[in-house]
């Protein structure tokens, strides 16, 4: 599948992340093996809107920054919206706000896990500080660095 960075909440993905409307950069490479939580993770750790600062590199060397408003709904859904600005070679790199396909999380019991975009992508890995005001991710595709940090509204 042709891939854009992967920004989710996708939760953020928002944590957002793998929710992207910038440049076509590469074939997405995900894990071999799709990332799963445990069954006794609790995903009302995860509830409420985040705001998120992403950054993205692509095999190229290509930067790309957005940043990313997400909902969670405390059971495993997140929704949002992202700009975006991917540094490229045409003189319109900046993409204004829009809506993000919506994503779908898990999360294990010491709140670590992993984003799942719904319009495909490879997942993004998560963990949430012991306040639950802050999110971290990284994009697992392959030779793709993409980084979200996300706080609670």
């Amino acid at each position: 599948m042709i891939k854009a960075n992967v920004f989710v909440l996708g939760l953020v993905a928002a944590l957002a992340l793998p929710w992207s409307t910038g440049p076509v950069w590469a074939q997405s490479t995900c894990p071999s093996s799709v990332p799963t939580c445990d069954t006794n993770g609790n995903p009302a750790d995860l509830s409420g809107t985040f705001i998120c600062t992403v950054v993205s590199v692509n095999p190229t060397g290509r930067v790309s920054s957005g940043v990313v408003t997400v909902t969670s709904n405390g059971a495993g859904s997140i929704t949002g919206s992202q700009a975006n600005n991917n540094n490229g070679s045409s003189s319109t790199t900046y993409s204004d706000f829009a809506a993000l396909p919506g994503s779908t999380y898990c999360l294990n019991t010491n709140d670590t896990g992993y984003v799942f975009p719904s319009g495909g992508g490879c997942a993004m890995a998560l963990v949430i500080d012991n306040g639950k005001t802050e999110v971290r991710l990284i994009d697992t595709t392959e030779n793709n660095a993409s980084a979200l940090v996300c706080n609670k509204q």
